[in-house]
């Protein structure tokens, strides 16, 4: 028989809800939920974007594009920077163009491998445009920069995103998240199931390595050329190179994604003649509506889910949210309901989040718990499917106690960080984001778990419905043979 648990709906706690309910007005207390930064993303404080017309001028002069249907500007909600449509967009529309020479990219684009095919470099290959930047750098401070206006706001956000990193927070804001990732008393996880973390105790929950200590690129390149001109890179570099613009577009994923980058050559005809000359498009995702702000998804970057954003940039991440058990072998998406879908609303209306269960991301697969099965398995006869089921029931009976067990520990956790931070004088943005995360990932595993027991409950009542109908049938059948005698 399997473990079933009841939905959430039919087991909520007025205690566990309770403090939930404090905890998450706590949350609100200390930063609005639609405030949250992204990388790139930029405050009241920014001087850079007290005049913001004059880097997108700077970027037309050198032959690039920005399409006059959006404005960047602030959010009079938020207070933060971000980049409006203005106009109706179309899906897959041009939004900005950025041509080569704004861009600060590695002195060789093109990389031979060992079997002698050429390819473009990739921002990690090696440290060239982490030295590039840093020469640039340097040359800003003399007024000597080809790129100044660029190089200023990069020394503007180098100052402001150095503090946000775990791998840069203070000892105590470490330790702090260190709690809520590590687990001395597991008794579900194997060896297999921990995550990277050299300077101690392995890591139950993801990401692997959040203070990015094993970093090999990272450390060597610090030590090679720098810490400002590494952060830069790490944080706000593409594959090709360091480019003005992008990161102006605040980060969001899900349908409210509205752009994406382009690296395919799509010049219009206005711009033909300069067609070698651009490096990259933004383009729509999707018609973006006038005063809509228009989001990319850092998602697309690969195996990226909302841990390895905080580990990667510093932030948690708005709704909708992912996770990825890489050593799990699963990963899941969380939605926010929309309000008519909640049937009712009310602080105590349970059913806030929808979860998504992912096949695969950029290719590779993950497996789905409900279904007990891998799913880029190919289809078995019936003879094999019996000899495996065991073995798949096995996994998802081990991602249930592993979520129940971790779900329950942060429970109890979770309240107890924020007199923790203030005892041991976590500055306010650690713990911010400390509680944020504890929060965000407790919830995820519960609506996970929810999602696993309903189908649970299903299935079961499937297969009884099932076996009663088959035994009905036999009984009729017994029936007719014995009016035939």
């Amino acid at each position: 028989m399997r473990r079933i648990r009841a939905p959430i709906s039919s087991l909520s706690s007025t205690t566990s809800w309770c403090w939930r309910l404090l905890l998450l007005l706590l949350l609100l207390h200390l930063i609005g939920r639609s405030s949250l930064p992204c990388v790139g993303a930029n405050d009241t404080n920014d001087n850079n974007n007290n005049n913001p017309d004059e880097l997108l001028d700077w970027v037309r002069s050198k032959g690039g594009y920005w399409n006059p249907k959006q404005v960047l500007r602030q959010d009079p909600e938020t207070g933060m920077f971000g980049v409006f449509a203005t106009d109706a967009i179309l899906d897959d529309e041009i939004l900005a163009q950025i041509p080569w020479s704004v861009v600060i990219h590695h002195r060789a684009r093109n990389i031979t491998d060992i079997e002698g095919n050429v390819r473009p470099r990739k921002r990690f290959d090696n440290c060239d445009v982490v030295q590039v930047l840093h020469e640039e750098l340097e040359k800003g401070q003399r007024n000597e920069s080809e790129y100044p206006l660029y190089i200023k706001a990069l020394q503007e956000t180098a100052e402001k995103h150095a503090t946000l990193l775990p791998t840069h927070w203070s000892k105590a804001g470490k330790d702090l998240l260190h709690q809520v990732l590590l687990d001395y008393h597991s008794d579900t996880v194997k060896a297999d199931h921990y995550y990277q973390n050299p300077s101690g105790t392995p890591h139950v929950l993801p990401p692997g390595d959040m203070f990015l200590t094993e970093f090999r690129w990272k450390r060597y390149c610090e030590k090679k050329v720098g810490n400002v001109a590494t952060l830069l890179v790490m944080t706000h570099g593409e594959d090709f190179g360091m480019s003005p613009v992008t990161d102006r577009y605040n980060c969001r994923a899900g349908d409210y994604a509205g752009a994406y980058f382009s690296n395919t050559s799509n010049v219009p005809a206005m711009n033909a003649a300069a067609q070698d000359n651009i490096a990259f498009e933004i383009r729509a995702w999707r018609n973006v509506e006038p005063g809509e702000q228009i989001f990319t998804d850092y998602h697309d970057y690969g195996q990226i889910g909302t841990p390895e954003l905080l580990r990667d940039y510093g932030f948690v991440e708005q709704y909708p949210q992912r996770y990825v058990f890489a050593n799990w072998n699963i990963a899941f998406d969380v939605h926010e309901k929309e309000q008519e879908e909640e049937g009712g609303g009310g602080a105590d209306n349970d059913h806030k989040f929808n979860v998504q269960w992912l096949n695969h991301i950029k290719g590779t697969p993950y497996s789905d718990p409900r279904l007990h099965r891998h799913p880029g398995k190919e289809e078995e006869s019936d003879s094999e499917e019996e000899s495996d089921s065991s073995e798949e029931e096995e996994f998802t009976t081990s991602v249930v106690a592993f979520f129940e067990e971790q779900n329950t520990r942060l429970q109890e956790l979770c309240p107890t960080l924020q007199q923790q931070g203030i005892d041991t004088n976590v500055p306010a943005y650690e713990l911010e984001t400390t509680l944020r995360f504890c929060h965000d990932i407790m919830v995820a595993m519960e609506y996970a778990l929810d999602n696993i027991y309903t189908a649970q409950q299903q299935r079961q009542e499937k297969e009884a419905a099932a076996a009663a109908a088959e035994e009905e049938e036999e009984e009729e059948e017994e029936e007719t043979d014995d009016g035939e005698l």
